[in-house]
């Protein structure tokens, strides 16, 4: 940058150190020079710099430049949702687990777009009974990132959450070689009907005692089980399916095998598959039509798949297989 005066000044934007000045006729002779404010003062946002340099003979030229102070991008702060408990499904499989999205903060919020991912994520699959970490992650625009992690758990489930379930037997059988003059007394504790907590095994005594205080003990255990929730189907459908017209682009009948349906409690459960419309249904027209298949076990749980059935025109079809 020129000046009147043949002077010409520089700033060390790296050091901040004063600017150069050169005088064409002063070559041996340092030129003094000052700024407006000086180098390193504190500034804040945008700032004019006047510098100014003065020769021997009293010539002085003058630099103005601005100094913008930009604030550095600062990273996110993520923070996870509360750890999260599940109930396992039949035979301790796992469970689904779902969770609010983690929140993220940024001091940079006006023009910083924020990307929030979690893995696994919300809705995944939790195999087993056991506890599982979840990493959450934000990230803002300039590539900064936070990190937070949570425990997905996944527990046994039994009858109402594991408070337990009543019991009932029938009474004990008591024998006495005086049977004709003796009255039997018989005694459970915890008695028939009793609530057994937990799921557990549980120690039942039955004592029976004759008119002379005589007695005789006997022990049964009462077990209270998992009772696991049932796991819906998985069902699969065909592939898609394409028929050409029949005459004068009216239609046809479409049909298509059996969808594949699964169930993890396949032992004991009967699996019922149905399409709508059914196989070998007749398709009107020219179109593509969405068929809809559902997979139902016995405890009414079900899973639905799609598929299409294309009729297109007799004359693109022949067109088609001429091609071929």
């Amino acid at each position: 940058m020129s000046s009147s005066s043949n002077s010409l000044f520089s700033w060390n934007f790296a050091s901040c150190a004063d600017p150069t000045c050169t005088d064409l006729y002063q070559n041996d002779i340092s030129l003094p020079t000052n700024c407006t404010p000086i180098s390193g003062s504190f500034l804040r946002e945008s700032n004019s710099v006047t510098c100014t340099c003065t020769d021997s003979g009293g010539l002085s030229d003058t630099f103005i430049f601005t100094l913008t102070v930009e604030t550095a991008n600062t990273p996110p702060v993520i923070t996870c949702p509360a750890p999260v408990t599940v109930f396992s499904l039949a035979n301790n499989v796992g469970n689904t687990a779902s969770w609010a999205d983690p929140t993220c903060t940024d001091l940079e919020q006006d023009d910083i777009t924020l990307t929030t991912s979690c893995n696994p994520m919300s809705g995944s699959f939790f195999s087993g009974v056991q506890s599982n970490t979840v990493t959450c992650t934000c990230t803002d625009n300039d590539g900064l990132s936070d990190t937070c992690v949570f425990s997905v758990t996944v527990e046994i489930s039994s009858l109402a959450n594991n408070v337990g379930n009543t019991a009932s037997w029938a009474d004990p059988t008591c024998t006495d070689s005086e049977q004709n003059d003796i009255t039997l007394a018989i005694n459970c504790n915890p008695m028939s009907g009793s609530f057994f907590s937990g799921v557990q095994s549980n120690s039942v005594t039955c004592t029976c005692t004759d008119n002379g205080g005589l007695s005789d003990t006997c022990v049964f255990t009462v077990t209270v089980e998992i009772i696991a929730g049932n796991i819906p189907p998985v069902i699969t459908c065909p592939a898609p399916v394409t028929v050409s017209s029949s005459g004068n682009n009216g239609g046809n009948t479409a049909s298509w095998s059996d969808p594949t349906c699964t169930d993890l409690e396949q032992d004991d459960i009967t699996l019922t598959t149905s399409c709508n419309p059914v196989s070998g249904s007749f398709f009107s027209g020219v179109q593509s039509n969405t068929v809809t298949c559902t997979c139902t076990d016995n405890d009414g749980l079900s899973d639905t798949c799609v598929f299409s059935v294309t009729v297109e025109s007799r004359e693109s079809f022949l067109f088609f297989v001429i091609l071929v």
